[in-house]
């Protein structure tokens, strides 16, 4: 069993990924939910104390992943993708700041991230362990999966998507950037 958590800037194509997943995979699942709903803005950081509402967004769909693993009845669920997590906060709260995508900033997100991903699945694990009337040794692997295009096929998609849709984008590419460079530092680690 696994949980993947795919990240890339708005517009990547992160929900058509998982939705060509999940056409794949019939034992697969997707959790999203709408920080929009919550924060009124689409992008975590955006505005003033959406920050915190957006961590909380994230323990949601945390704990509906590895709920989903453990409960599905009728279909087993090997695979369960959520549609950004932790990371997405901490390059959408860097912008805000006014950080640069600098290799220091980069790598103080990517140890950020990890030690509260870290933390996130302890908290969840702990707390669906409580729920559970017959304790179960909880197991799953954690996957992270980034979605960068190229800069021209991003502009063509946000383009259509703003053209279709009416939605928004941030502007200046700014998440684009940081999300090439993590990508990069990620790359490197390996």
């Amino acid at each position: 069993m696994k949980i993947i958590i795919v990240e890339g800037p708005a517009g990547a194509g992160k929900s058509t990924y998982i939705k060509d997943m999940l056409i794949k995979d019939e034992n697969s699942t997707m959790v999203s939910s709408s920080l929009q709903s919550l924060t009124g803005s689409r992008f975590p950081g955006d505005v003033l104390g959406t920050l915190e509402l957006a961590l909380m967004n994230d323990v949601k769909k945390f704990y509906k992943a590895v709920l989903l693993l453990y409960t599905s009845l009728e279909i087993p669920v090997e695979t369960v993708y959520i549609d950004r997590l932790i990371y997405s906060q901490e390059v959408y709260g860097s912008i805000r700041l006014n950080r640069k995508p600098t290799r220091p900033n980069i790598r103080m997100l990517l140890e950020r991230s990890h030690q509260r991903l870290i933390s996130l699945q302890s908290y969840v694990n702990q707390a669906l362990q409580s729920n559970l009337d017959t304790p179960i040794m909880i197991h799953y692997d954690l996957e992270l999966t980034f979605i960068v295009p190229e800069l021209e096929e991003l502009l063509s998609r946000r383009s259509q998507s703003t053209h279709d849709t009416g939605r928004e984008y941030p502007t200046e590419f700014l998440d684009y950037e940081w999300y090439v460079a993590i990508a990069a530092e990620l790359n490197q680690s390996i």
